[in-house]
Order: structure tokens, then sequence, then C-alpha cells
């Protein structure tokens, strides 16, 4: 036996402050010994090295940053020349308080003027004062007693990033500096309104308001619309749309977005002031101001005063919509001009889409001409004050003598050389007509009025159709003429039957006893022309003074310029109901030959005065006669028979006349004298009737054909009265806006008269009905995706048909508040025992009960005042394991919150710690132990362990491996440790005590077992030397073996020679692979060696023995029989590639206990070798108890089948380890007793 050393010097280490350290802070190890005189090393960690030497017992972290063990040393240049090594110190290093820094609201960007909060949180301690910083600045902006920062009205200076930091007096005396807040500042965007056509609008147009929202950061905008000031909204969409505008709708209309789920809100817009106008009537013109000439050009324009954006659409002959040309411009050209471009013309305009049209313009009459001069004269009226310039044109060359007279009412006006004439302004005593004619017809038309019986009243005189046969002069001048035969004009009421024009003919005459006699039937006159050699001869008679045989008054005027006569007629016989009268000229002053006309004048009590504008024969001696009718009468009648029509249904106009065919059919509306339509059928529809501006009005019609009588009498006007549909209102109760998802809402629509309608209801832009009812009332039940507008129109089997549609409803859904659930603590899992609070958020409205939900079941588990359910001891998987949600009731609108979002509450057992303890719960003085804590359980990785020794509440290390590196007497005891999560306060179950126990200092073995070649790993076939040597001498030391065939066995019994305390194996086979030791007579042993033998090509170079720490380890590869030209080898670690060496081996320059663990190598081409284990020594280690349990490891994984002889062989090296000889005694009789 060796005598016991003394013990060194103890050296104690201790911190100030007492762990733990916050970060940044500084810290002082003070390492105190027994004695003086002493210089200081201090380490760190596992290291070897020194990384601190001093004079002074004290080492000081300036800045706390690294957690670590830490210990010290003394040394001396007297005995003893050191100290022991101190107790570690572990320096727990913990971070400052976290500062977490959040802003409310949590939108952004933050408007200008809004106001925004910014909460600065510290996870821990109380006290603190808090410091807000912006920007990159270092100094603090503000610094409140409280953790909230609000910027009232945010601008653009508050742009920046922000975060905060807490302050305090006690430690910690600081909190980490908090996550950046970027507060990003826009201004406030701006609404505007744009309209999709004009803001004047018409009646009747659809008109779309769209709000636009410039500006960034929000998309989710709900729109609001206003009118007037108001500050309730006509709408909540982005398009407000009117389907048929009014003049009600007119005003001043602005927007304004909200952003959905909050309350921020853009600028109000602009206002947009809409003005409504009744519908529009474009007036039409033309380029020619007088008849056109034939191959000329003609522009026709639709003049309408508004905004563009307009089309125009125009008609000939008949207001007809199939026949219709269509122009971008108001300008319609007819590039060339042709007799049939003549007639009637009309325009309108039309926007939009459906197209809004206008009234029709009134009606152009275009007159194409052969004539080889025409006055170029205005179409329409000219207003006073205005220039007027008259022109004479010609059809084809201009004349070498432009000389021209311009006359006025036939008195000559002035003579011009330049062929035009202007009246610089306009005045009404200009008025008049203007003819290039002879005045004769005037002259005589004027003192006709001398020839008319005194008293003689023209009640009836009016204006027809001229076919310019004989008759030269124009329409127009007959009909100036007629006008000042008017005694009366503002009573005369225009007839087409009082004016009839009688054409001369040369047909043979019919003769009657020697004379030509013709008799004309006309209404209740009857008319005999006789002709005789004194040219004309005309009598008349009033059918009812001839049966009184009552000489009538005949005016008969045979005239040139200045000449007159008067011829009284006398009866001369009845034949039937034609009167024949026998004419004698009574007086005649003066005959003369007619150069141009004669007028004749007949005067008639039921017809008024009936003209006749002759043309003399070429012979005072031929015969001529003439014939005059009553027009064909004209009756108009429609179809159907209605006193009124509604609006929408068709009518149609039916003009019958009594005689003749191939007539055209022309078509008068109100006092307009030009026709409106002109069409080859008797018929005239209007297929749906607007409203009273368009279509109600009198109506008569006539016709026209190209052969005698080429017109009809115009017809009995009819009276066509348009009424409205019945107004149709729609209503909703209730009058909530919005409404809420699952809420009920009735439409109702009330129509004003008539009854049993049957209702369609209209959604959206559709126009087929989404739903008919025989009653006035649609109930939405549960409104969801119902959002939109609605309206309604009734229908019915009599007149009328239907009704207007109604006004439009905004139907406004907005979803149930949502409830948003949330867990604390926001734990994946709970474990059992842990107590878990839910809490339901709902986003708006108040004074909510709270309904909560588990699992399947739709009834409520619970139901609260406070939006918190708590769970106070979390029980197993069938009892709380489960889904969770909420949802919130109310008394008031809305009744109740959308269910919330579902939280799944998982259970689980609490994890329990495991103590394990290296190398054995009983160890001796100054060995290395290493206590180790293992969490068993799921789900949590980042545990904080904490070491309790005999129940103390005060950990003694908090690292999952507690090391002892120099164990004492003092170290023995009870040890438990528990894992905690780290930053939560969740913790396992407390482990099972492990009782650790020190016994006196071990002294090491006086042999050893040496190995030739020295390593672990040997090739068959080799040879092997293995001897006991020692301290002192080795006799009476023998070799010995475990192997799997042999089992425990003496180098002496044949698997070797045996010379003095050496055993020789000449020639290695695989089954000599087992654990070698030396044990002496008395029972000593000494450490064990594994000897592993490979008959393959490949095994490891590794030291038998442990490698001491600090020291270099080289490992090769090496090979059976030569070496491989590709020397290329990996090396693996625990089964897993540690290095890629082109030269076969791998050095470790410095080992540490990190490096323990098996190796193996790997040639690509020649295989791989055994693993074996490389165990570690530390430097204070002097015994053999570690590189037995190393041994047991590597044997566990390269053979499994030595476990049982290892566990015997550690059972009686431990009995003889025993310092107390009656321990070692009884533990090596138990070890011989198992072996």
């Amino acid at each position: 036996m060796f005598p016991l050393s003394l013990d060194l010097p103890r050296a104690t280490l201790t911190v100030e402050p007492e762990s733990p350290v916050f970060a940044g802070e500084p810290v002082t190890l003070k390492c105190e010994i027994e004695s003086c005189y002493w210089k200081y090393q201090w380490y760190q960690g596992y290291s070897s090295n020194v990384v601190h030497q001093s004079q002074t017992n004290t080492f000081t972290i300036s800045s706390a940053a690294d957690q670590d063990q830490y210990w010290c040393k003394g040394e001396s240049d007297n005995s003893p020349t050191s100290s022991q090594l101190s107790n570690p110190v572990t320096l727990t290093v913990k971070d400052l308080p976290r500062s977490t820094l959040t802003v409310e609201p949590k939108w952004s960007p933050v408007f200008t003027g809004e106001s925004v909060t910014l909460k600065c949180e510290i996870e821990s301690y109380s006290n603190w004062r808090y410091q807000w910083y912006k920007g990159s600045s270092s100094t603090a902006v503000n610094q409140p007693q409280t953790n909230t920062f609000t910027i009232r009205s945010a601008a653009d200076q508050d742009q920046d990033q922000y975060w905060c930091r807490g302050e305090r007096d006690e430690r910690p005396t600081s909190s980490q500096p908090s996550n950046t807040v970027t507060l990003t500042v826009k201004e406030r965007p701006k609404a505007v309104v744009s309209i999709n056509s004009d803001k004047q609008v018409f009646r009747g147009e659809t008109v779309t308001l769209r709000c636009d929202i410039q500006g960034e950061g929000v998309s989710n905008w709900q729109y609001s619309w206003f009118k007037d000031g108001s500050s309730t909204p006509v709408s909540n969409e982005q398009q407000y749309t009117i389907s048929s505008v009014t003049k009600s709708y007119s005003g001043k209309y602005t927007c304004r977005g909200t952003e959905r789920e909050t309350s921020r809100y853009s600028h109000t817009s602009d206002a947009v002031t809409l003005t409504v106008s009744e519908k529009p009537k474009p007036e039409l013109t033309s380029s020619h101001k007088g008849a056109a000439l034939i191959g000329n050009p003609v522009v026709l324009y639709c003049k309408l005063d508004q905004s563009a954006g307009w089309k125009f659409y125009w008609f000939k002959h008949t207001q007809n919509p199939e026949n219709e040309t269509k122009t971008e411009t108001h300008s319609y050209t007819i590039s060339s001009v042709s007799v049939s471009e003549g007639g009637q013309y009309w325009c309108r305009a039309g926007r939009g889409n459906p197209v809004y049209y206008t009234h029709y313009s009134d009606a152009l009459w275009m007159n194409v001409t052969h004539g080889a001069v025409i006055l170029e004269s205005p179409v329409h009226p000219v207003s006073e004050g205005d220039p007027l310039t008259l022109r004479c044109l010609y059809r084809h060359t201009k004349p070498s003598n432009l000389t021209t007279e311009f006359y006025k009412d036939g008195s000559l006006l002035q003579t011009q050389t330049t062929g035009e004439m202007t009246i610089l302004t306009v005045s009404k005593k200009r008025g008049g007509g203007w003819m290039k004619l002879s005045p004769s017809l005037l002259v005589l038309a004027q003192r006709l009025r001398s020839l008319l019986p005194d008293g003689s009243r023209l009640k009836k005189l009016c204006s027809g159709v001229l076919r310019q046969h004989t008759v030269q002069a124009p329409y127009h001048t007959v009909m100036q003429l007629v006008s000042m035969l008017s005694m009366e004009r503002s009573s005369v009421t225009c007839t087409p039957r009082n004016l009839v024009l009688f054409t001369l003919s040369t047909a043979a005459p019919l003769m009657v006893r020697g004379a030509c006699r013709v008799h004309i039937l006309l209404k209740s006159t009857t008319i005999s022309f006789v002709f005789s050699k004194f040219r004309w001869i005309v009598v008349s008679t009033p059918q009812s003074q001839a049966a009184h045989l009552t000489p009538a008054v005949c005016l008969i005027v045979v005239a040139d310029e200045t000449h007159y006569s008067r011829v009284v007629c006398e009866l001369d016989e009845e034949i039937g109901v034609v009167q024949r009268l026998r004419v004698s000229l009574l007086s005649l002053k003066r005959w003369a030959i007619l150069r141009e006309y004669c007028l004749f004048a007949f005067l008639m009590p039921q017809d008024g005065l009936v003209l006749a504008a002759l043309r003399p024969t070429s012979s005072p001696a031929e015969k001529a006669a003439f014939l005059a009718f009553n027009l064909p009468r004209a009756t108009l009648t429609v179809e159907p028979k209605w006193s009124f029509v509604f609006t929408g249904e068709s009518v149609t106009l039916k003009c019958e006349i009594e005689s003749y065919s191939n007539w055209r059919y022309q078509w008068y509306k109100g006092s307009n004298s030009t026709a409106v339509s002109q069409s080859q059928t008797n018929t005239f529809t209007i297929r749906s009737a607007e409203d009273q501006d368009q279509d109600q009005d009198q109506y008569w019609c006539r016709g026209e054909r190209d052969n005698r009588p080429s017109s009809s009498q115009l017809s009995n006007p009819v009276t066509l009265t348009v009424k409205a549909l019945p107004r149709a209102t729609l209503t909703v109760e209730p009058k909530w806006s919005p409404v809420f998802t699952g809420e009920s809402v009735t439409l109702k629509c009330e129509i004003e008269s008539y009854s049993n309608w049957r209702y369609q209801w209209y959604k959206g832009s559709s126009s087929t009905a989404d739903y008919q009812s025989q009653t006035n009332t649609f109930t939405i039940r549960s409104a969801d995706q119902d959002q939109g507008q609605y309206w309604c129109r009734g229908e019915r089997d009599n007149r009328p048909s239907s009704s207007q549609l109604s006004n439009t409803v905004t139907l406004t859904v907005k979803d149930l508040p949502r409830a948003t659930l949330t867990v604390e603590p926001k734990w994946s899992f709970v474990f059992t025992g842990e107590s878990v609070t839910l809490k339901c958020e709902i986003e708006s409205h108040s004074n909510w009960r709270y309904q909560w939900y588990k699992g399947s079941n739709s009834t409520a588990v619970s139901q609260s005042q406070t939006n918190t359910f708590t769970i106070r001891s979390a029980e197993d998987q069938d009892q709380d394991q489960d889904q969770y949600w909420c949802r919130g009731e109310r008394d008031n609108r809305p009744s109740s919150s959308q269910l919330s979002n579902p939280v799944t509450l998982t259970v689980k057992e609490r994890p329990k710690a495991v103590v394990s303890i290296k190398p054995d719960a009983q160890v001796f003085k100054r060995e290395t132990v290493t206590l180790r804590c293992d969490i068993q359980g799921e789900g949590v990785s980042n545990w904080q362990y904490s070491w309790f020794k005999d129940d103390s509440s005060t950990p003694v290390s908090n690292e999952q491996q507690y090391r002892i590196s120099s164990v004492t007497e003092t170290n023995g005891g009870k040890y438990t440790c528990r894992g905690t999560e780290r930053e939560t306060s969740r913790y396992s179950h407390t482990s099972e005590a492990v009782t650790l126990t020190v016994s006196g200092e071990y002294i090491s073995p006086a042999v050893s077992l040496m190995v030739s070649p020295s390593r672990s790993q040997h090739f068959s076939a080799d040879s092997l030397s293995l001897s006991c040597e020692g301290q002192s001498d080795s006799i009476g030391w023998r070799v010995r073996r475990y192997t799997h065939s042999e089992k425990v066995s003496d180098c002496s019994s044949g698997w070797g020679s045996v010379t003095g305390s050496t055993c020789n194996i000449q020639f290695l086979y695989p089954t000599h692979t087992g654990v070698y030791w030396c044990e002496s007579e008395s029972g000593e042993s000494s450490n064990p060696v594994n000897i592993t033998v490979h008959s393959d090509d490949v095994i490891l170079d590794s030291p038998v023995h442990p490698v001491t720490e600090g020291d270099p380890l080289t490992l090769r590869c090496l090979y059976h029989h030569t070496k491989p030209s590709n020397l290329t080898a990996e090396f693996y670690k625990n089964g897993s590639l540690l290095q890629t060496q082109t030269t076969g081996e791998m050095t470790i320059h410095t080992v540490s206990k990190s490096d323990e663990g098996l190796y193996h190598c790997k040639h690509p081409e020649r295989g791989e070798s055994p693993q074996s284990w490389i165990s570690v020594r530390g430097l204070s280690n002097s015994g053999a108890s570690f590189s037995v349990f190393s041994l047991l490891s590597s044997l566990m994984a390269a053979s499994p089948y030595l476990l049982v002889s290892i566990i015997l062989a550690l059972k009686c090296y431990k009995a003889r380890a025993k310092p107390e000889e009656t321990n070692r005694t009884e533990a090596a009789t138990e070890a011989e007793e198992s072996c």
C-alpha cells in the first residue's frame, strides 16, 4: 500500500454580485487561499489554459456577456507550489429584461392629423422610467413615468423609427432596447368625385357618380355619399347610380371613404353640383338659306347648346329609327344634292349606354330646284337687330351682268349691281314677301278688295298645296296673295278645302246647246263655266239661293294690270241637283288680251273665298274647260280606342281616305304644319308611348299622291292622352342600415292605384326578376350574400299591365362583429395542473355577454359577463383537451357576434426530470463527477435546468450537466433537478433524488498493463506483447483476459506464452478480441484494456489508454498488407463524418472532454475499420475509474456480448479500491464469488 499524500491548500472562489448577472454588468471573482504569497490563475469552462493571471486575488469582468464556469488556483515559488483547484463558480449571465414596443392603432400608414400611441412593455420588474428614442438619435425625445407615449396629431415630421428602453434605480438598472417600430405618416387621402356623363344631365338619364380615394395605404374603403350637406348618406357604394334622374336629384354631392373595420377616414371630396334639366330639343339648320340647286353640296346642322359626348341621328321623310343615319358630329353633309334629296328632315341627339335621346328637332323642308334663278333667303325667322343678306343664285353660270332688282311685298326695294342686298339691322316692319316676279297678281289682289260686297268678312281663308303646272307663281307667292285678301288675318283658321286651284286644260270641251258648259258640284254650290267668244266667262251661285231664282253675286274679274269687269248671272233652269246657269254679258267697258294672269274669285257663303289663277290660251277662239272638285275626305281613327294610353303602351293611328288610291300618308302632330312622319301604308304606330312631353298631343293626317287629286283634305284631329304608369314605391323594414348577417329584412312594394298586382323583385343590374310574389312584401330571412340595390315593379292582367319601376333601395349587409379567441399563456399545449385563460375579444359595440363552447357541442359550457374564461388546473386529455370557441350576445343590435376562431387546447402530462450520474453514485475524493438532468416528455426543448441539494430551495446549478471537477466529502448528498421552460413559468416534475457518496481518496494501482504495439486494434496473424509494469517490482503479477469463447482465463492457459510478467501472443486471431488486465496474487488489478483483432484490411490506430486533456491526439488508418496509392481516408465519430484526410491520418491538437466518443476510419477501396472508444482524462484525475466506464461504453457499442463480464470486472475493481480494509475484504470476497 502507498501512503496518502497531504492535501494541498484549499482555494475558495466567490463572485460579486451573486448569480445571475445581467448582461453588461461588471462582475468580480474573488479567490481566497488559506495561506499567503500566492499568484492567482483563473480558468474558464473546461479549458486547462489560464485566461487570466494576477497578483491580487480578484478578477473583474467589466461587462458580463458569456455564461460559463470559472475556477481558480494559486501558484507559489515556495512549497507547496500550488493550491488545489477551487470550487467551480457558474457565472449565469441573464439577458436584461426585454422591452417590447407596440403601436395603437395597428394600422400603417398613419394619416396626418390622426393620434397614435406607442406602448413600451417590459417583461419583468417594476418602477421603470421609460425612455423614448426617435431616428438615429441616442438622446431620448421624451421620458415619462408611464409606459405610453402619444402623438396627438401626426404630421410629416413625426415619420421615423421609434424605440424605447426602461431605466430604474435597482438591479437591473435598465432594460434591453426594444424592437423598433416604424411610424409612416402619409397625407390623409382625398376623395374625388367623377360623373360618367356630365354635371348637366337631363330628366330620364342614368347618372353614375364615382368616388375614388386618392392616396396610398388603404384599399378596403367603405364609401358614403352625401347630398346638399346632409349628414345622412344617400348611398354606401363606390358608384352611386341614379337609373332615371329627375329634378329632385339636383344638388351638391360629396363623398368620403371610411376604412372597413377601423374608424379612419379620408378627406371629404369637393362638392360636385348635379343639375337636372328638361329633355333638350335641338335646332336643325341648313347651310343653304333657300332652295338648293341640283348638284350643289348641302350641310345640315343639328345644334344643341350642351356639352360634348353626344352622337347625332338624322331622319328623312319620317321619324323612323330603323331608317336613321348616325354621325359623330352635329353636321350631316349631302355632297351633291339631287331632286330625291328634297323633303322633310329631322334630327335628334343621344348619349350614354343605353342611349338617352333628346326630343326631335322641328322639321326642316329642303327645296331642290331646277330653276335658273333662286333667291337665297333664311329658312328660319331672323332675329331683330341681326344683319340679313339676300342673294340671287344662278343655276349654271353667273351672268356677266349681276344687276338685280329686289322686291318687298311687290314693290321694288333696291337695285344692286353685285347680285346681293344687305339689311344691316332687321326689324319687324321689314317683314313681307320677297319675289323676283312681275307684280301683276299682287296689284290685282289689292284692287280685288274694293269689289267685295259691303260687310263681307272672310272667316276662312287658308293655304293648300299648289301643283305647278301652268301656274307660274311659286308656292310662297300664292300664299302671300291669299294672305293679302284676308280681312281678319288674326282669326284665319286653315283648312285645305277652302282653296281650290284650277289648272288650265286643253281637253275637248263638253258642248251643250251650242255653248260649252261644264257643271261642277262644289259642296253646296254649283259652278258652271261657259265658254264662248268672249274668252272666259265664269258664273257662280249658292245652291240655297238658286231655288228662289234670286240672282247671286258673282265676281268675275277679267283683267290685265288696269281693267276689271262685273258680270251678273241669272238662273236658267234646274237639272236635278245640278244647277245650269245661262250667262249674259251685262256690261263690258273694255276688253284686253291678258298677258300673264287672270284671277277668279268666288265668294261662297259656305266655303269662303275660292280663287282660281289661270293663264290665257294662245287664241281667243280656243275652247278650254276647268274642273274643280272638293278634295277627298280623310278620316283618322285610333286603335285601341282607349280614352288614354299608359307610357310604354303601343297605339296605332289609321288614316282612311274616301276615294282614289296610291296615297302616301302624311302624319301631323300638334300645331306643327310639318309632317312628323310619312308612310306608304295608312297606319302610323307609336310603339312605346312616352310621357306627356313626348307623345301626348293632337294628331291628324292627309294623303298625297302623284296624280290628281294630288292631296286629300286634312283629317279630323285625334287627341292622344298619355298617362304615366302607376308609381311603385319600395320601402324596407326595419329601416336599419346596415343590416347584419343573419338578420331578417322585409321589402315592401306599394303601388299607388289599381289592384290585383303581381310583384316582381329585382336586384343589382339584372333586368330579370329574382323573385315574383302575389303579395307586396319580399322577406330576406337571414341576410348574408344579399347586399345590393333592389327595386320592384307590379304586373297585372288588365290595363295598366305594369307599374313604373320603383325607386331603388340599397341594402347594405355588414358582417356581425368579429370575435377573436386567444389563450394565455400562448403555449401550444399545457401541462396537467397548469392554469389557462381563454379571452374573447369582440371588435365593436359593448355590453356583451360571453358564451363559451367546447368540442362539437352547440350548447355553451359557460356564460360570463366578462370576456375571460379560466381553466384553473388543466386535467388530462379526456377532461379539458378539446377545441374551444366563443360568441358574444347582447340585448341591442347586433344581438350577437360571429363565432370566434377555434382554439385547440392540448393537454399533456407534465414532463418528468430524470437524473443520471457519471462515473457512479459512489465516487472517491478528487474524482470528477457529472450529474445530468434529462426531461422525459414532449413539447419543450428550451429547458432551463435547476439542481437542488438536500431539499434546499436554492439551486446549486442552472446547467443541464452539473459538473463537480474535484469532488470532496462536502459534495456528498441527495441531488434532484427540475426543468423550467425558458421565458415562461412552466416547469417539469422534480426528479427523484439521487444520493452521491464521496469516499476517501483513491490510490492508483501499482501496476499498469502495457501493450505493444500500443494500439487497441490489431490485424489477425500479427503478434502482440502484453506486459505488467509498475512503480516497484512487478513480480507476482499475471496477465488475464475475458473473451466470448473462453470467459476469464490466464495467459498460461494456452493462448499466450509467459515470460516473467509478460504475455506474448505470436499469432492473433479474431477470437483474441476481449478485455485484458494485470492481476496480483493478492487480488489487486490494473486498469483493463480493450483489444480488438480484425481480419479485414483496415484498422484504426488509436490509443489503448485514456488521453489527457490538453494533449494532442493522432489517429491513423492502417492497412494489412501494402499501403494503397491513394491514402485518402474518412474519419467518423459516433457514426458521423468528422474529417476527410488525404494523408490517411487525423490530428486533434488539444484534446478536450467533448472529443470522447466512438471513432472509426474508412478507405474508399479497402473498406472500414471497427469502432474504438477514445476516453479523455481530466488533469486532476489520477484514478482509473473513468477509464473503466469509458471502456464499458466502448464495448457496449463494439462487442455487446462482453457487457456482462465488464460489469463483473467493475464490481471486482470497485470492491478492491475501497480504502477501508474490512470493506475491501468483503468486496473482494463478493467479487470472487460472483466470478
